[in-house]
C-alpha cells in the first residue's frame, strides 16, 4: 500500500519530462533550419560573385586615370579652336578655360575694346543696381492744374531717361519688330483727358536729369548721322530723328537739340487733338516751384535690358548706363555710369567668390 506524505499530493512526473524533451527538440530543429538556410544563401551569393564578369573590361580607356583623359580632351579642344581663331581678324581675342586653367588663348594679354560685349555688363548691373521692376518716369509739370480747361503758363515735359518714347509714325519700321515703345500719342491723349484745352505758354522739354553730351568720344560721327545711335538725352522722342511725328515724313538726321525736338512732337500731337498751345516749343530747365500734372512710366528696367541685348541697342545701353551713374553717385553721365559698373563688377565677383 502506498503511503502519502502529509501536505504534498502525489502525481506522475512522466508527462512533464516528455513536454520538456519535445520543446528541446523543436528548438534544435528550428536552429538547424536557420543555420542551413543561411549557409545556402552565403553559398549562393559566393557563387554569383565568383561567376560574375566585370562590366568594364580590364583593358579599357575607362580605366585610364582621369587626369590623363582630361589632358587629351583639352588638347583636342585647343586643336579644334585654333584653326577657327586663325581665320578671325588680327585683333581678335579668344580665350577658352576650365576651372581657372587656360586651355587656349589668342591675344590674351593686349588691351582690346570689348565692343558690344560691354552690353552684358551694363544690362546685368542695371538689373542689380536699378532693379528689374523699376521704371523711368517722364513727368509733366505746370504752375498748377488746368482751370476750366486752361493751363496757365508753360507745360514742362521733364525727361526721366526713357529711351523708347516713340510715335506711331516712327515705330514699326524696318528692324523695329518687337521693340518696346512708350507711345507718345497715348501720352497726348492722357493730357487731353485731364481736361486741358489750352496752354497759355509753351511745351518746354527738360533733359537736365542727365548731362548734355550727345555723342561719346569713341562713337564715329557717321553713327549719329546714319541713325546707328541717337543723340543722347534724358528726354528723347523717336531717337531724336527729325521726321514728322504723325506722318513720318521729313529730312531725317539726328536733332542737335533732343529736348526741344520732344517739345515740338508733343505740341503737334496736342494740336491735332484740339489743344491750343500759344507759345512755340522750346527747351529749358523746369523751376523747382512747378507742380506735377501727370507722370508716364517707361517699360521696366528688366524689359529695357532685354531690348538692349536683343537688338544690341546702343542708345538704350547708354541711357541705362547714365541711370546707373545717377543712382550710384548722383551724376547722370556716361563716365559716372562706367565707373559704377566697374566697381559693381569687382564687388559682385568678390561676393560670389
Amino acid at each position: 500500500t502506498a503511503v502519502q506524505r502529509p501536505g504534498r499530493p502525489s502525481r506522475s512526473r512522466a508527462p512533464a519530462v516528455l513536454a520538456i524533451m519535445a520543446l528541446v527538440v523543436s528548438v534544435g530543429v528550428a536552429v538547424a533550419a536557420i543555420v542551413v538556410d543561411r549557409s545556402d544563401r552565403i553559398e549562393a551569393a559566393r557563387g554569383r560573385v565568383l561567376g560574375a564578369e566585370p562590366t568594364t573590361p580590364l583593358v579599357s580607356a575607362r580605366r585610364v586615370p582621369r587626369w590623363t583623359t582630361e589632358l587629351t580632351a583639352q588638347r583636342s579642344l585647343a586643336e579644334a579652336v585654333a584653326p577657327l581663331a586663325a581665320t578671325a581678324p588680327g585683333t581678335t581675342c579668344v580665350g577658352v578655360g576650365m576651372g581657372g586653367e587656360t586651355i587656349y588663348s589668342l591675344n590674351g594679354t593686349p588691351s582690346l575694346t570689348p565692343a558690344s560685349n560691354q552690353k552684358l555688363l551694363t544690362a546685368a548691373a542695371a538689373l542689380d543696381i536699378l532693379g528689374a521692376d523699376t521704371t523711368l518716369s517722364t513727368r509733366f509739370l505746370a504752375g498748377g492744374p488746368p482751370v476750366d480747361g486752361v493751363l496757365t503758363g508753360d507745360l514742362w515735359m521733364v525727361g526721366g531717361g526713357d529711351p523708347v518714347i516713340t510715335t506711331d509714325a516712327r515705330a514699326g519700321g524696318a528692324g523695329d519688330t518687337g521693340r518696346l515703345q512708350t507711345d507718345l500719342e497715348s501720352v497726348a491723349d492722357m493730357l487731353v483727358a485731364l481736361g486741358i484745352t489750352q496752354v497759355t505758354g509753351s511745351v518746354v522739354g527738360d533733359d537736365s536729369r542727365h548731362d548734355t553730351a550727345r555723342l561719346l568720344p569713341g562713337w564715329p560721327e557717321r553713327w549719329l548721322a546714319g541713325g546707328t545711335v541717337a543723340p543722347l538725352s534724358a528726354l528723347l522722342v523717336n531717337d531724336g530723328w527729325q521726321v514728322d511725328p504723325t506722318t513720318g515724313e521729313g529730312p531725317g538726321g539726328a536733332t542737335p537739340n533732343p529736348p526741344a525736338h520732344a517739345a515740338v512732337a508733343l505740341t503737334q500731337l496736342l494740336a491735332e487733338r484740339g489743344v491750343q498751345v500759344v507759345g512755340a516749343p522750346s527747351a529749358g530747365t523746369a523751376p523747382a516751384s512747378m507742380e506735377e500734372v501727370m507722370a508716364v512710366a517707361s517699360p521696366t528696367i528688366g524689359q529695357l535690358a532685354q531690348q538692349l541685348l536683343t537688338f544690341s541697342d546702343n542708345t538704350t545701353g547708354e541711357l541705362l548706363l547714365r541711370e546707373i551713374g545717377l543712382a550710384v553717385s548722383g551724376e547722370g553721365s556716361s563716365a559716372a555710369g562706367a565707373a559704377a559698373v566697374a566697381e559693381w563688377a569687382v564687388s559682385y565677383t568678390h561676393l560670389r567668390a
